[in-house]
């Protein structure tokens, strides 16, 4: 079975109840903005208001061009920065997500494989690429998906597999782990419903750095803090309809979380976001 959070998946969720930078900050960073590049400078303001000195935010960066979940440009002598590789088809699919409810129309798109040991960094490739648009593997060298394949499926041979209902559940139930996912949902619901009731005092905390601790960076700081955990969680769902989900799955706590991602708390954030990149760009 390949678990939904495999080490082929981006990794680096943030622990419950820290406000700190992590994996998924700078995806979260361009979700609330609603652009696809970042000058480098909002970045690691952003960073610092999160709680990480200007040395600990350009680490970041780097560490997160190293690894290739950003790209770089110049435009003059400002650096501009771009989600790439996996973790944007990551984010990507998030965004695919909200727009369209997946439904079931009796088959799984599949992708066969057979690579053998010496192409296994191109196997590796490939199940990284399949699990970021939320696909499963259900057995070696088999991957499934709700959705059509990418360029990802050009090393395997497609096909539609056709079922009934209580076979895809099975089928769905040996591809993800459903139980885990359930797991989650239910301890992050609780985390959010807990914090949503703490008021904001508007001020980031103490560890965070003065130097970007202006109340305007409260909004985007709390969206961060209380969201990013369900944002993460949410991009590594698997994106399958009602119907297979297994019996005792939280759907109520998944239904309020994702009404969470586009209420009052979320808009608050791309507000603050949207004003402070238009803020640093008009100081450049």
């Amino acid at each position: 079975m390949a678990d939904v959070f495999s080490p082929q998946q981006p990794a680096g969720g943030p622990p419950h109840g820290t406000s700190r930078a992590h994996t998924a900050t700078v995806g979260f960073l361009f979700g609330l903005a609603e652009v696809r590049e970042l000058p480098g400078s909002f970045i690691i303001k952003a960073l610092q208001a999160l709680g990480l000195t200007t040395a600990g935010a350009r680490s970041y960066i780097t560490r997160a061009l190293k690894e290739g979940r950003l790209t770089s440009r110049r435009r003059g002598r400002i650096s501009y920065y771009a989600m790439a590789g996996d973790y944007l088809e990551r984010f990507d699919a998030i965004e695919r997500r909200f727009a369209v409810e997946p439904v079931w129309e009796g088959s799984f798109h599949a992708v066969i494989y057979d690579l053998p040991e010496s192409r296994r960094s191109e196997r590796d490739n490939l199940r990284s690429a399949a699990f970021a648009q939320g696909w499963g593997c259900p057995r070696p060298g088999l991957l499934i998906g709700m959705d059509p394949p990418g360029p990802w499926a050009q090393d395997g041979w497609q096909a539609r597999l056709v079922m009934d209902l209580t076979t895809a559940r099975h089928l769905a139930a040996a591809s993800w782990d459903l139980d885990d996912v359930a797991t989650r949902v239910a301890q992050t619901v609780t985390h959010l419903r807990t914090n949503m009731e703490r008021p904001d005092s508007g001020d980031p905390s103490p560890s965070r750095s003065r130097a970007v601790s202006a109340p305007t960076w409260g909004p985007l700081i709390r969206a961060h803090d209380l969201l990013s955990d369900a944002i993460y969680l949410w991009g590594l769902m698997p994106p399958l309809p009602g119907e297979l989900l297994p019996d005792g799955f939280p759907t109520t706590d998944l239904t309020w979380l994702s009404a969470q991602m586009s209420g009052p708390l979320m808009l608050d954030g791309v507000s603050a976001a949207r004003t402070l990149l238009a803020a640093e760009l008009g100081g450049q």
